[in-house]
């Protein structure tokens, strides 16, 4: 008994460690089955790893590229707009430029329009001054019966006249030879002492005649051109009432002529008084001059008017018809406004002749124009 049961222990023990050796096997095999497992499971978090970290590269790449194909479409778009803005630029400086160029071309062909104008306009003058001094030359000729002199007689006559008279530094007299004088005298007083072969020397300009004895050396009479029909009114104009022409002409007809030596008389005799009617000093004496130099005798008075403000300068005819003459002459020469009273607020004058010079003979006096008609 005793050895059933040393041995149903010996085999309970035998038993009791197989089982616990299988047991330990087992779980070896297990702890073996979960390191398997864990190593499979790592080593697919590994591939999943690398595979995540290989699409991260795929997609940096593929980012890094889309970026690089944006930045060149958009340099590209930036080029293409830059390119865009300098056709623009280009374009709108050749449109300025055409603009420019065509508005050039408009004001020259506007510039050269005046000035072939202009050329025409002073041929026509030229034409019409020579035409008017042929004319006058032919009449000179004609009335003198004698030649007119050529410009190398001429040149001669006026270096010996500039010891006898003043010459006129802007103007050529007009020269012919007298070669029948008592068909002068018979015209007109002024050639009383006039001989054959004598000059008449005429400065159209400065309305001024003189007779000039070569052979002397002696200016035998002088005076100022004056036209005997410069004293008719005008006519009207031809499309006026027939009976107002007629009416014009009766009433020149009573008007009496008057010959060069009654006009120089008048003029030796004849008292004016002229004022300044502007704030311009010295203006009243520079007509004084003006008047001297168209043979007024001295007998010229100057003063300032009460009114400086005059716009027009008037001439007051104070001694009646008998000065009626120069009044005409002097309103041909200096293209005053004529006045039958004295203006208000001005004195009385015992002048024959009241001149009150207004701010248009400002611009006169600088450089006077003398009426050749």
């Amino acid at each position: 008994m005793s050895k059933k049961k040393s041995s149903t222990k010996t085999t309970k023990r035998k038993t009791s460690i197989n089982s616990k050796s299988k047991k330990k096997a087992h779980n070896k095999a297990e702890q073996g089955k979960k390191q398997s497992k864990n190593l499979t499971q790592k080593s697919k978090k590994v591939k999943n790893q690398n595979k995540k970290q290989t699409n991260q590269k795929k997609w940096l790449k593929n980012l890094s590229k889309h970026k690089e194909e944006q930045e060149k479409e958009q340099a590209k778009i930036q080029y293409d707009s830059t390119q865009t803005s300098k056709n623009q630029t280009q374009d709108n400086q050749e449109i300025t430029s055409n603009k420019k160029v065509n508005i050039l071309g408009w004001i020259l062909r506007i510039v050269i329009f005046i000035l072939i104008l202009a050329i025409i306009n002073i041929a026509i003058l030229l034409f019409i001054q020579n035409q008017n001094i042929i004319k006058e030359n032919q009449e000179l000729k004609k009335i003198s019966k004698g030649k007119i002199l050529a410009e190398n007689e001429k040149n001669q006559i006026i270096k010996d006249l500039e010891s006898l008279i003043s010459i006129p530094n802007d103007e050529q007299p007009i020269i012919t030879e007298i070669k029948d004088a008592q068909y002068f005298k018979d015209q007109e007083p002024f050639f009383e002492d006039a001989q054959n072969n004598d000059l008449i020397v005429i400065f159209p300009k400065s309305r001024k005649i003189h007779i000039y004895r070569e052979q002397d050396h002696q200016i035998i009479n002088s005076g100022p051109i004056f036209f005997q029909d410069s004293l008719k009114p005008a006519k009207k104009n031809l499309n006026d009432n027939t009976q107002d022409n007629q009416q014009a002409d009766a009433e020149a007809e009573q008007k009496p002529e008057i010959n060069q030596e009654q006009l120089n008389q008048l003029l030796g005799s004849v008292k004016v008084e002229i004022r300044n009617g502007t704030k311009k000093t010295g203006l009243a004496g520079d007509y004084s001059d003006k008047l001297q130099e168209l043979s007024f005798e001295k007998n010229i008075d100057v003063g300032n008017a009460q009114n400086q403000n005059f716009n027009k300068t008037v001439i007051i005819n104070l001694s009646g018809q008998e000065k009626e003459p120069i009044i005409k002459m002097l309103t041909q020469e200096f293209e005053f406004e004529v006045k039958e009273q004295i203006p208000e607020r001005e004195s009385t004058s015992t002048a024959d002749i009241l001149i009150i010079l207004g701010k248009d003979s400002i611009t006169t006096n600088s450089e006077p124009e003398i009426n050749n008609d």
